[in-house]
């Protein structure tokens, strides 16, 4: 094939700049794993071999694709990036290196690889005793956040390797054979020795002899080079080639389609080296996520972008343009309507979902179409710089005395639950959202920690008490980015303000309400807060305020009043609500619970047990059910009646002293005087009522009993 050529590493490199592409693995042969440790040392030992014993070496095929003068290799990198350290360690050793600088080899993998690497070629080191990756990384213009990068890390095993093989050898020899494409004499070549003892018979032997040593001088490192563009081979050809050894993180081919596209777009014209997207990706952005989690860095990297895409569709509700996935969302949602015309503001927020749930399921499918426009890379930019920002340190920010429950784990932050690499709701993405924006509106140090609180803690108390899910994410990050406006004083915002969004309405009724409280008189911070940090409650304490009479009438709340009613939630009703095995109510409150009005209280939930022939009724089976029956249920009456008893009484003594009015049946006095009948009898907290309410089943073990044998009959 004329095309093929031999050629040195130091012939390519003169001619062409030689640049790794960005769909190139990383550097591997400098790992230090035992495989790579024994291809490196294989490797170096054979070039060592023919370095010092003048033996000719070929390195198989180096092949890829050379536009304006840049040749990009698809496969060679290896040997390539090897020989390119080996000669520049060799031109140190030489003192070339004025030579060596006129040469351009580059990666573009990384930022960090490609700067390293063009720092190596103009700077010199001095060699010594000392370990040359030492003398390297103790320079001034080495970055620490190099360090990081697999591909510098890998060069600087190299070079340690290189320097221990060749430290003992004269430089200046090897660097005429390293640049010297015809250095390999007829001496070392014994068929041409051969050849030329053959012919000493003849005559103008020197003559010949000379002609025969011009003709059969070869190097002693070669490859054999093939252009592909010579067989014009599709884009989409050269990627599957390129596509071998370990590839790129998903995280690395991301950035680089997004540089691709920052470029493309010009969305950092006139902008410093040092504040472009892709210097910062590597230095002060890797450093935000190197710190937090070393072994999952690609992963949490690339969730950051995927959650700052989510939360910027639901506070934008734009989308990039896509006429097929257009169609194809229309169709859909005429074949699920059932009727012929869907208008382009369905298609549209329908698209928007569709991308949200999947960037949550799938967030290392992020895109750099998911920043679509110069607004939104800025916006992107600015969370970046927001928590990578050292002086700052908003990444380790977390609102002080707030329990942010199973929002944030016990030394924990917003932004760490945030970038996890899994478990990260849409409930903790509005909570990082409302964060976000207020250090967006507030960035300063310090920043003002107590509105900074109160902002996350009227966020939490939303976020606890709503359902968000991704058919609800857009309203509810529309309600916190029309609340952020007053997130510098939130009490005050809401005291003088009418909401618009009807997300979680019920809840911001309660906000507003609190606020008001808040605002009349500051004092009631504190009782309000505890009330709320309460399990019970979980920052919904509209019963709560029920039972003060507070709900219509701020002038009626009783501090005092409301914290002997957060006493009795505390000592009574403490267990953890979304604990199953903690989440039940004591048997002395469901006997306490028969004592109050009409004694009914049990029909707040009803069905006929058909085998026992009995009207089937549960007694509180957890506290969930308290709270959903009776606290914010039809039923609140009962629980406000009981509660302010225990304000003065435990509930054994409430059903103690209770005076059981003429012609209550039977069984019932006895469930309310008996402390041991629903503690020995009904463990799963069913009952069933006979027809002429003479006697009840209490259902022992089952909540479906086979017979009235499964059940302890009281009369």
């Amino acid at each position: 094939m004329s095309q093929i050529k031999t050629m040195t590493f130091w012939e390519l490199a003169q001619k062409y700049t030689i640049e790794i592409p960005i769909v190139q693995r990383d550097y591997a042969q400098g790992r230090n794993d035992q495989k790579s440790k024994e291809i490196r040392d294989k490797f170096l030992d054979d070039l060592f071999d023919c370095l010092t014993n003048n033996k000719s070496i070929e390195l198989d095929f180096v092949y890829g694709k050379v536009e304006n003068d840049i040749f990009v290799p698809i496969d060679g990198q290896q040997r390539l990036t090897t020989l390119f350290l080996l000669h520049w360690y060799i031109a140190q050793k030489a003192e070339k290196q004025s030579e060596f600088e006129k040469i351009s080899f580059s990666y573009k993998t990384r930022i960090s690889a490609r700067d390293f690497c063009t720092q190596l070629i103009k700077n010199k080191i001095d060699i010594a005793d000392k370990t040359l990756s030492e003398k390297i990384k103790d320079a001034s213009w080495f970055f620490l956040a190099w360090e990081k990068d697999p591909t510098v890390q890998s060069m600087l095993t190299m070079l340690d390797e290189i320097h221990n093989k060749f430290k003992e050898k004269d430089a200046n020899e090897i660097w005429g054979k390293l640049i010297e494409p015809n250095y390999l004499l007829p001496k070392d070549n014994p068929k041409l020795v051969n050849l030329i003892e053959s012919i000493d018979e003849y005559k103008e032997v020197e003559k010949v002899k000379n002609a025969l040593i011009d003709l059969k001088k070869q190097p002693i490192i070669s490859f054999k080079f093939l252009n592909l563009e010579d067989f014009n081979l599709s884009d989409e050809l050269y990627l599957k080639m390129n596509a071998r050894g370990k590839a790129l993180s998903e995280f690395e081919q991301f950035k680089a389609r997004f540089e691709e596209k920052i470029h493309n777009e010009k969305w950092e014209e006139n902008i410093d080296l040092q504040n472009t997207f892709a210097f910062k990706t590597d230095n002060l952005w890797t450093d935000l996520f190197w710190k937090n989690n070393k072994t999952t860095f690609d992963e949490i990297f690339i969730n950051f972008f995927a959650g700052i895409a989510i939360n910027l569709y639901a506070q934008e509700q734009k989308i990039y343009e896509d006429d097929t996935e257009k169609e194809q969302v229309k169709k859909e949602l005429v074949s699920k309507q059932k009727q012929g015309t869907v208008t382009d503001d369905a298609v549209k927020k329908e698209r928007i979902e569709k991308r949200i749930q999947h960037l949550f399921n799938n967030p290392s499918s992020v895109s750099p179409k998911d920043f679509n426009t110069k607004e939104d890379f800025e916006y992107l930019v600015k969370c970046l710089d927001l928590y990578a920002d050292k002086t700052k340190n908003f990444d380790n920010l977390r609102p002080q005395n707030i329990d942010l429950w199973s929002y944030c784990k016990v030394g924990s932050t917003i932004f760490n639950e945030f970038t996890e690499v899994s478990g990260v709701t849409y409930k903790k993405r509005v909570l990082f959202y409302a964060q976000t924006v207020f250090l967006l509106k507030n960035n300063v140090s310090p920043i003002n920690q107590d509105g900074f609180a109160d902002w996350i803690r009227v966020v939490r108390n939303i976020v606890e008490n709503a359902n968000i899910d991704n058919a609800t994410f857009i309203s509810a990050i529309t309600l916190i980015k029309e609340l952020a406006i007053g997130c510098d004083n939130i009490y005050e915002y809401l005291s003088k303000n009418n909401i618009s969004s009807n997300f979680a309405s019920e809840q911001v009724k309660e906000e507003i309400l609190k606020a008001k409280i808040i605002i009349q008189n500051s004092n009631n911070r504190t009782v309000i807060f505890h009330v709320e940090d309460t399990k019970f409650c979980k920052g919904r304490i509209i019963f709560a305020l029920y039972c003060i009479d507070v709900e219509n009438n701020i002038d009626n709340f009783d501090s005092k009043k409301l914290v002997k009613i957060k006493n009795v939630f505390d000592n009574h009703f403490s267990n953890d609500v979304s604990n199953d095995v903690s989440n039940d109510v004591s048997n002395d409150i469901r006997r306490a619970f028969f004592t109050i009005k009409d004694n009914h209280f049990y029909n707040y939930w009803g069905t006929r047990s058909y085998t026992t022939n009995t009207m089937k009724r549960c007694l509180l089976e957890d506290l969930s059910q308290l709270k959903s029956y009776f606290a914010y249920g039809g039923w609140r009456h009962y629980l406000k009646d009981l509660v302010n008893q225990m304000i003065e009484k435990t509930p054994d003594k409430i059903a103690e002293e209770y005076v059981c009015p003429s012609g209550m049946p039977e069984w019932k006095k006895r469930l309310i005087k008996e402390t041991d009948l629903l503690d020995k009898h009904c463990v799963g907290h069913y009952i069933g009522i006979s027809n002429d309410n003479k006697y009840v089943l209490l259902f022992r073990d089952k909540k479906r009993p086979n017979n009235e044998k499964d059940c302890e009959k009281i009369e």
